[in-house]
């Protein structure tokens, strides 16, 4: 498939540049929901797998408590380590939260851009209805055209099937038309 780059211009577009501009756009759209989410799924890795290094290295460290049987003055100096050692890991447990807060804002983000994104959708769906839905049976429209041919259910307006002749005012690859009048 053919790679497209979603660029805005102004003005009537044909059918055919309408639609690949708007595939372009929806492909572009997909590569960055998937990026993001690449983004959050390693994120989440990330925490998971250092959560599973605090709660082994709390589990040894209670491990350690439950088998000391040594006498009283050596239990307090094992107290002591072992309270430095659980300042650590309050410091690690810091840390992860801090890491948490950080993934949360993240998703904001990416939900914030999600939203972006499927407003921008619903405004190019509106367009394409109105384009396709509203315009008049004899309503006019300017079609940048440089295969010759028109799409199905448009005419040119060039003075045949009970159309105006506008040729002189547009030059090749401009075209005026208009939809097809059923019995013209």
């Amino acid at each position: 498939m053919a790679t497209y780059e979603y660029q805005p211009r102004t003005g009537e577009l044909s059918g055919d540049e309408f639609e690949a501009q708007t595939e372009a756009f929806l492909n572009d759209l997909d590569q960055r929901i998937t990026a993001f989410l690449g983004q959050y799924a390693s994120a989440i890795a990330e925490v998971n797998l250092r959560l599973g290094n605090l709660e082994g290295q709390m589990q040894g460290a209670l491990t350690t408590l439950g088998s000391l049987g040594v006498r009283m003055d050596d239990a307090e100096a094992a107290i002591q380590k072992l309270q430095t050692r659980a300042n650590g890991h309050d410091q690690s447990i810091s840390a992860i939260n801090s890491d948490i807060n950080g993934i949360n804002q993240d998703i904001t983000a990416i939900e914030n851009s999600i939203d972006t994104i499927e407003d921008s959708i619903s405004n190019i769906q509106d367009t394409l209805d109105v384009v396709n839905a509203n315009l008049p049976p004899n309503g006019l429209i300017s079609l940048v055209n440089t295969t010759g041919n028109l799409p199905t259910g448009w005419v040119a307006c060039d003075g045949t099937d009970g159309t105006p002749d506008l040729s002189a005012y547009a030059t090749t690859p401009l075209r005026y038309v208009r939809k097809a009048v059923a019995g013209a």
